[in-house]
């Protein structure tokens, strides 16, 4: 019970109980992600990157590691220019290397190493973010977080393809290896 006194008038008022909040889910698996060395590339950036990724190994097939993660954080990205660092580069290229979009051959160094790209189709550019989407999940599907798959994830992380995904996910049409 809650008292308040306006002037001669009192007002009993049941107390609020005051809900602690859950914490947002995607700044848990976010962080979760990035402990295992697999960082969230936004999504405007994610698809420039595949993007000009794609194009980069088309036009050169073999490239090194280093000189790739070069050419992409020099890519001009229009607004989010600030946001496209080496950082984030080399992190979608991780990203790719997991999902079979991109594959690496021997080098004493992985900045050395020789950078192939491993799909060959008409629709490269669109199986390449299909691929790399359903990369991210599995490695969120991975996660020790009970409740991650009860919730819908955060629109931060929700593009098109990414939606498509998760939709496709829940009502079981897709089954990542």
């Amino acid at each position: 019970m809650q008292v308040e006194k306006d002037g001669t008038t009192a007002f009993v008022r049941q107390a609020q109980v005051a809900v602690e909040a859950e914490p947002e889910i995607y700044p848990r698996y976010r962080s979760a992600l990035k402990r295992q060395k697999f960082r969230i590339v936004p999504p405007r950036l994610r698809l420039l990157f595949i993007r000009y990724l794609i194009d980069i190994l088309s036009a050169e097939p073999e490239i090194k590691w280093k000189d790739l993660i070069d050419r992409l954080a020099a890519v001009e990205t229009g607004e989010e220019s600030a946001d496209a660092s080496r950082n984030m580069a080399n992190a979608m290229l991780i990203v790719a290397r997991k999902a079979g979009v991109i594959r690496t051959l021997k080098g004493r160094t992985l900045a050395t190493a020789p950078v192939l790209l491993a799909l060959d189709s008409d629709k490269s550019f669109q199986e390449a973010v299909i691929r790399c989407d359903a990369a991210y999940l599995q490695a969120i599907k991975q996660l020790s977080e009970p409740t991650i798959w009860n919730k819908q994830p955060s629109p931060c992380m929700m593009d098109w393809p990414m939606r498509r995904i998760w939709s496709g996910w829940k009502t079981g049409w897709l089954k990542i290896r």
